[in-house]
């Protein structure tokens, strides 16, 4: 069986996009940037539909996947590169590590701090 989901978002920050992960859910995608921006995604919600594929009739597992919708950003969220972001294991939070040489903890709804950043040693 085949798979081929699509979706697609150009343009979908001002430089280069570094990291990018899927909720737990599957529900949302954030992805961080050397723009040093970081937004969170609806995922699309994926919905599967069989088909057949010709000429040999296998059955395609095709998933319609809309644009990307932008749900929230954070601009300027770290005062360089953006490295990593990650949901946490409930998708409640999202971390995100910088060239900074910090961590920042964020609400996934609406990217605010959760707490102070943890700021990284010389």
């Amino acid at each position: 069986m085949l798979i081929n989901c699509v979706a697609e978002k150009t343009n979908a920050h001002s430089r280069a996009i570094i990291s990018v992960v899927f909720s737990p859910d599957g529900t949302k995608i954030v992805s961080g940037s050397a723009d040093g921006t970081i937004k969170v995604w609806d995922s699309g919600a994926l919905r599967p539909q069989i088909a057949l594929s010709w000429p040999k009739l296998t059955p395609v597992l095709a998933c319609l996947a809309d644009k990307l919708e932008l749900l929230s950003e954070k601009t300027n969220a770290h005062s360089d590169y953006i490295t990593s972001v990650a949901f946490s294991p409930d998708g409640a939070k999202i971390a995100s590590g910088s060239y900074d040489r910090t961590i920042i903890v964020w609400e996934s709804g609406a990217p605010e701090p959760s707490k102070s950043p943890l700021l990284g040693q010389n």
